[in-house]
């Protein structure tokens, strides 16, 4: 009964018979409008942003809470991992012995 009912629905709508299509030809739609960044500099300065204010909370914290912070700022996971590894490069975000991360604030105003 639905099944035909929708078929009924389809040739009203479509004015004849549907078209199936591959997955491909879908999009998703989505209910939230992402905000996208246009620069690296918005990113850095974001994260930057996102690891004093967890400095300034915790002087010390796991990864986890870096990206639920980063992810609320709207920054992509991808641009997370990048920035992290980038900032543990320069000695900025720094890795204890029991995996939690700390902030070197010196080095985070003079970059």
């Amino acid at each position: 009964m639905v099944k035909q009912r929708q078929h009924e629905l389809a040739l009203e709508e479509l004015n004849g018979t549907p078209t199936f299509q591959t997955i491909d030809g879908f999009s998703i739609i989505h209910d939230e409008v992402e905000t996208k960044f246009t620069t690296t500099d918005n990113l850095t300065a974001s994260f930057k942003k996102i690891l004093i204010e967890l400095h300034k909370t915790h002087k010390e914290f796991p990864l986890y809470m870096i990206e639920f912070m980063a992810e609320k700022h709207n920054i992509p996971k991808s641009d997370i991992e990048l920035l992290t590894r980038e900032f543990r490069g320069n000695k900025i975000l720094i890795k204890s012995e029991d995996q939690l991360f700390k902030v070197n604030l010196s080095l985070i105003s003079s970059n």
